[in-house]
């Protein structure tokens, strides 16, 4: 009778319980040596990450071979169990398995950096902290006047035109290209997320320039989104992604790598009278002090 192939899903259970299996013979290794702490230090970013380094308090060296290969090689048979190094390898490996336990992503774009130190290998219990941070984009702003005689106003008809043509063109995404990005963070097919960016996207049926953003494209888009389709989505190689990491991609990508909240958005649309039941409003004021200013049309 032919083995059925491993699904990816059980590969990775299995490989879980073989990592935290061998990670309790690390453990009990490093307390017969006499450490007391032990800190491992990673990095990522730009698609890749890795365990920098692996250190201890007091220095020992994490080298040495790994006493628990066989006792691990006994219990785990299935598709050959993958021996052990040394013991740096067991701990690089379990430290690879909790990062992913968390959810953040510490390796793809900006990435981020931290530590997970593991102390009290001379006591009763165990305490494991990881301190992670993730890297934001963030953006400064800043405006120039400039004067500009009449004559020339043509030629810069002409330079603004072909300015926002070629600005348009290189930074609208379409949904299909936010469908490969999330393909590159979590594997699968564009397919498997289309509908998540077609829907983000879809209120381009109101208004045809970025300005449509206004009505998704924020914090509480993506948790409509999440309401939407739900809490995860499975992809075609089986794993299972965030719906709100993906609407959170979709979001950065379009707004210059940050989540604005509906409040943004609001604080820079240019109030007119029709929104006020036809009084005026006093834009200049509005716009210095942000506070609403209502003249009566009659007065």
């Amino acid at each position: 009778m032919q083995q059925q192939e491993e699904t990816w899903q059980e590969r990775h259970a299995r490989e879980l319980k073989e990592t935290m299996n061998a990670v309790q013979y690390a453990w009990a290794q490093l307390k017969e040596l006499g450490v007391e702490e032990i800190e491992i230090e990673f990095e990522g970013g730009g698609d890749e990450g890795q365990i920098e380094e692996v250190t201890t308090e007091p220095k020992v060296n994490t080298s040495c071979p790994f006493l628990g290969n066989e006792v691990a090689k006994d219990l785990f048979t299935k598709d050959g169990y993958q021996e052990y190094a040394d013991l740096r390898d067991v701990l690089v490996s379990w430290a690879y398995k909790l990062l992913d336990e968390t959810g953040e992503d510490w390796v793809n774009n900006e990435g981020g950096y931290g530590s997970i130190t593991v102390r009290g290998f001379q006591k009763e219990k165990l305490e494991v902290v990881t301190d992670m941070n993730v890297r934001v984009i963030t953006n400064e702003n800043s405006q120039h006047e400039m004067e500009i005689p009449m004559e020339h106003l043509h030629y810069l008809h002409r330079l603004v035109s072909l300015h926002l043509y070629t600005f348009v063109w290189r930074f609208n995404m379409h949904t299909y290209h936010h469908a490969l990005t999330s393909v590159k963070k979590w594997g699968g097919k564009p397919e498997d997320y289309q509908a998540i960016h077609d829907w983000f996207d879809a209120t381009k049926e109101t208004f045809a320039d970025f300005r449509h953003r206004a009505l998704r494209h924020h914090s509480q888009g993506i948790f409509e989104c999440e309401r939407q389709f739900g809490t995860t989505i499975t992809n075609s190689d089986g794993k299972k992604v965030p719906v709100r990491f993906i609407g959170e991609q979709h979001v950065k990508e379009d707004c210059a790598g940050r989540i604005p909240t509906v409040s943004d958005w609001f604080r820079n649309m240019r109030p007119e009278s029709w929104m006020s039941r036809g009084y005026d409003v006093t834009t200049k004021t509005y716009t210095k002090s942000r506070n609403r200013e209502f003249v009566n049309k009659g007065e």
